[in-house]
């Protein structure tokens, strides 16, 4: 069989891409099509804190109060105690709403053997994160799923007071707000590195890069 030289597949590539921009370059431009965000839609998505809480908005809430509103804006999906639901409203019947509460134990890199006779491991979805404000930016940008951006500031102060608290993390009455929330350490908060890239030639050099986790 003989092959193609290389030369020539370059060539008769560079043929096709000049074919394929000069067609793109005659297609007419489109118009007339969407429109630009108006602010209060474009404040929906600028709702984010970063693990200081200094950008957290005014407002409060406790557990007990996001017990109601959990009820009535996200059991349809995350269960009625946090547990999540396979086939959630809206979604695929092989998707599963993230669990929120009843966590036991924190993801790991790298595990011993497990005791066989220990409870099973429950992860949390929070307990994915580092800092407590991750789930406040998560409530207040993306949910509930159908109306993302539409609960108040001390909605999401309760949602995430009652998430924190079914996770055993917080009492029932503590007050969540743009001071309290982010004193709240997670279980996870020590499992996070740096991602530098200069950091891999030297783990390399030291010869301590493992498949998962890093340099001790």
């Amino acid at each position: 069989m003989r092959y193609l030289p290389f030369k020539h597949f370059v060539a008769g590539m560079a043929v096709f891409v000049a074919g394929c921009v000069g067609a793109l370059a005659q297609t007419p431009s489109l118009s007339g099509i969407g429109r630009a965000p108006t602010p209060e839609e474009l404040a929906v998505l600028d709702k984010g804190a970063g693990p200081s809480g200094k950008d957290l908005p005014p407002g409060k809430g406790t557990a007990k109060q996001g017990a109601g509103i959990y009820a009535i804006k996200c059991a349809m999906c995350h269960g009625q105690n946090g547990e999540g639901i396979t086939g959630a409203p809206g979604s695929q019947t092989f998707f599963k709403a993230a669990r929120l509460g009843g966590g036991n134990a924190t993801p790991k890199w790298q595990s011993g053997p497990r005791d066989p006779n220990a409870p099973p491991e429950i992860i949390s979805g929070s307990f994915y994160f580092a800092f407590p404000t991750t789930i406040w930016n998560a409530i207040a940008v993306y949910m509930p799923q159908f109306r993302a951006g539409s609960l108040t500031p001390d909605e999401v102060y309760s949602l995430t007071a009652y998430v924190l608290f079914k996770n055993n993390l917080i009492k029932e009455e503590d007050v969540m707000d743009r001071e309290t929330l982010p004193k709240v350490r997670l279980p996870n908060r020590d499992a996070f590195v740096p991602n530098r890239i200069e950091d891999l030639q030297d783990w390399d050099k030291r010869g301590c890069r493992l498949p998962y986790g890093v340099c001790p």
